[in-house]
């Protein structure tokens, strides 16, 4: 009975240890084809973009166990870890080999059957669920001569605010200065380019100077100088 207890709770604790490892472990930022294959760690964390679900190229094998070749961020939003329209963290578990993988439609995504008729394996993954707040971002920063195009609260990682220049048309602000674009990052503050305008919304003045203005100045020039002569000549006459 002592065995029996004792065993258990290692089981537990341990179950405890690896769930704040979770947490406490830096994600690193994969791509919607990053399989799991070759996975060197026990549990490993990591951080998918959004709208993987679109992907051709990523394949998914299996429900709630997933064959190693699976798309991890695809094989996320079909096990329901993370939404397709936002991405988000995912901790991945790696789990015994298998010799088949039993597919579904989940959350929007078709998962394939495989099995192994030669004998052969596969190593395999599973997810472990986050209990932690989403990256977020505070409201975007406001310009003197721009506003928002497109984007609205709440902001998440991977969220994106547009900008154009005041006196762009919002149907059409391509005509325009813009748009610029600001991402919303890991760290929870906002990466793009400062949008550039002027107080009437046009371009900012380029500082090289246009044929049409030196040709300008040359007649100006020019003019001032037929009236000096002009002016001189009619002084010498009267003497």
């Amino acid at each position: 009975m002592f065995g029996f207890v004792a065993t258990w709770f290692a089981v537990l604790s341990v179950h405890v240890f690896l769930s704040a490892a979770d947490l406490d472990e830096p994600a690193i930022s994969i791509s919607c084809d990053t399989s799991a294959e070759g996975l060197q760690n026990d549990i490993s964390s990591f951080v998918c973009p959004r709208d993987c679900v679109s992907s051709s190229t990523a394949d998914v094998w299996g429900t709630g166990i997933y064959r190693d070749l699976s798309s991890i961020c695809k094989a996320a939003v079909h096990d329901g870890k993370i939404a397709d329209v936002r991405g988000g963290q995912v901790v991945v578990v790696r789990q015994p080999a298998s010799t088949s993988f039993t597919g579904s439609l989940q959350n929007g995504v078709t998962s394939k059957s495989h099995t192994h008729e030669d004998g052969g394996f596969s190593w395999s993954f599973s997810f472990r669920k986050v209990f932690e707040t989403p990256i977020m971002c505070p409201d975007p920063p406001t310009y003197e001569d721009a506003h928002v195009y497109s984007g609205s609260s709440p902001y998440f990682y991977g969220d994106q605010v547009s900008y154009v220049c005041d006196g762009d048309t919002t149907d059409n602000p391509e005509t325009g200065e813009g748009p610029f674009v600001l991402v919303c990052g890991l760290n929870g503050t906002w990466k793009g380019d400062k949008p550039l305008c002027t107080d009437n919304g046009q371009p900012s003045p380029s500082t090289k100077t246009s044929v049409g203005t030196i040709v300008g100045v040359v007649i100006a020039v020019f003019v001032v100088l037929i009236v000096v002569l002009t002016a001189a000549i009619i002084i010498t006459r009267r003497r």
